[in-house]
């Protein structure tokens, strides 16, 4: 990378710092992917990470002694990409979650409600502390997760509701258009 070996220290520092920045953003995109088990995804964005990440740490090391301040604009680049590449994956919001809901007062109103917008929802009976409890369970997209819980806080805004990752499914209705998406 010849070209820019020439080119002024603070063009330099910006360069190396925006390219740490995606590298590292595809990083965490990257290692999200990984535990999701998309192993096409995973490949296909390691091979841009780590071809950015040698352009951006070549030039440090390189100039390393001509311009210090390229360690800092590594270091920062690093440090902002973990918060772009926390953002991006939300943004993205790849998979699906699954969310549990207990409700003092309203279980049936939000059973019904969820089902009129197109969410698959499941109940179980469960005991709780003070005795017997209805428990709502809905997968859904983790695209839809927010929309959702809007839904369900706007009948009980004092919901009890907890959300885990699901790793692995074979179908679930996908709000708005109420069919079946097996996967």
């Amino acid at each position: 990378m010849e070209f820019l070996q020439g080119l002024p220290t603070i063009s330099l520092f910006f360069i190396v710092y925006f390219l740490r920045i995606v590298d590292v953003s595809l990083s965490v995109v990257r290692t999200i992917a990984v535990v999701k088990g998309q192993i096409t995804v995973s490949v296909v964005i390691g091979f841009f990470e780590v071809s950015i990440w040698l352009v951006a740490v070549s030039q440090v090391i390189t100039q390393i002694a001509h311009n210090p301040v390229l360690i800092v604009a590594y270091a920062a680049g690093f440090a902002t990409g973990n918060a772009v590449g926390i953002r991006l994956e939300k943004m993205l919001a790849i998979g699906a979650v699954g969310v549990f809901m207990i409700s003092e007062h309203y279980n049936q109103h939000i059973v019904e409600k969820l089902r009129a917008s197109g969410f698959s929802v499941t109940t179980l009976r469960g005991e709780g502390f003070e005795g017997p409890k209805l428990v709502i369970y809905c997968v859904c997209p983790r695209k839809t997760l927010r929309r959702m819980l809007k839904l369900v806080k706007n009948i009980d805004a004092s919901i009890f509701y907890a959300i885990e990752t699901v790793s692995e499914y074979n179908s679930f209705y996908v709000p708005g258009n109420n069919k079946k998406v097996v996967v």
